[in-house]
């Protein structure tokens, strides 16, 4: 597929971030749960570290997409956490809301430092 190239030629991890959850994996599960299609997810996950990730989801496999509440609790059921136990981190508001209403603490995205303040406010440590 010519896109799938197209693709990987222009995205590139967040370097901020993938530092964040390095330090993050030290003392936590980490997982995805993403609404891409197989060739983005495919595409996307030849380029980032498998072994950051506990697990991935995504919608082309496990058939439900955010913000439906049956994505987050597959998340949970696989992560085998509870809401209150999980930080729900996304960069669309509607997906942080519905992680919110099945009390998920949740963080709407913007950049790396952001994302390390606020969760140091909901008492996640990270280590560097």
């Amino acid at each position: 597929m010519k896109w799938v190239g197209f693709y990987e030629e222009r995205i590139k991890p967040n370097a901020g971030v993938v530092e964040l959850a390095k330090g993050l994996r030290k003392n936590y599960a980490i997982a995805a749960l993403s609404n891409m299609d197989i060739g983005r997810y495919r595409a996307t996950f030849r380029l980032i570290d498998p072994d950051l990730f506990n697990c991935r989801l995504a919608s082309c496999y496990i058939g439900f997409r955010k913000p439906s509440s049956a994505a987050y609790l597959a998340a949970l059921e696989r992560t085998k956490t509870e809401p209150v136990e999980t930080v729900f981190i996304d960069d669309d508001y509607k997906n942080v809301n519905a992680a919110k209403e099945l009390s998920m603490p949740s963080i709407l995205f913007k950049d790396a430092k952001q994302l390390e303040v606020q969760l140091s406010k909901v008492g996640v440590l990270i280590k560097h």
